[in-house]
């Protein structure tokens, strides 16, 4: 456990410095794109052609993986998966810390987002930090630990590892490619997903150590219910 708690330090205290410096930086630039935000968003731009072909669709497909919708499904299967143990219970309180702190840190900044013009797609909220950032900086590197450490089948864990890592990086990618976010505000929602991932990966080292909530509660409900038929 020693181990598993210090490498989720590590990442909390990159992130959280990342994050910091981010909000500093972008503060004292009075929410004004960064010369990096303006290098990226003109190389988007120039390479993503028009709306509607081929490019507009690989990155709008891809930037549903932080959309709501999408995240209520993959909370479904997690659920199956893990059988309503505390696996589920952890990625579950995870994922709503996470959209309220994307939310606080919103309603602070009150960031306007790049040029509606250049949009390829509609968005109501604010700029800083980028959602759909903040929500695969949380869940692919949380499921990416949990299947590391918890799911023995390979043929399983492989594929999810591949997957997730894909997400975490093409994701904000596709935030800037869309015209919705500038580079700042994926990098800072990166951070600040992932800062929260390291306090529920240090928190999932302790339920398995100390063996807390270890039993699938799932199949104890349709026992009793079995057990009342009877």
């Amino acid at each position: 456990m020693k181990k598993r708690l210090i490498i989720s330090l590590i990442i909390f205290i990159v992130s959280i410095a990342i994050l910091t410096t981010l909000c500093i930086v972008v503060r004292k630039n009075n929410l004004d794109p960064l010369q990096v935000d303006v290098w990226a968003r003109d190389l988007a731009y120039n390479t993503r052609g028009e709306k509607g072909g081929f490019n507009y669709w690989f990155w709008r497909i891809f930037t549903e993986s932080g959309d709501l919708y999408v995240i209520a499904v993959l909370c479904v299967l997690m659920l199956i998966y893990t059988k309503l143990d505390y696996r589920f219970m952890i990625f579950l309180l995870g994922l709503i810390i996470q959209v309220f702190l994307n939310a606080a840190f919103k309603g602070v900044y009150q960031r306007p987002r790049p040029d509606a013009e250049m949009w390829w797609m509609f968005e109501k909220s604010t700029s800083f930090p980028s959602g759909h950032s903040t929500s695969v900086g949380f869940m692919s590197p949380f499921i990416i630990y949990l299947f590391l450490i918890t799911e023995k089948n390979k043929k399983i864990t492989i594929p999810v590892v591949a997957v997730f890592s894909l997400i975490f990086f093409i994701v904000p990618i596709s935030r800037i490619v869309l015209g919705v976010h500038y580079f700042t505000d994926c990098v800072a929602g990166l951070a600040l997903g992932l800062s929260t991932a390291a306090v529920f990966m240090a928190l999932t080292a302790v339920f398995i150590e100390y063996n807390i909530l270890q039993k699938p509660i799932l199949p104890m409900i349709f026992k009793k219910k079995n057990k009342e038929e009877d």
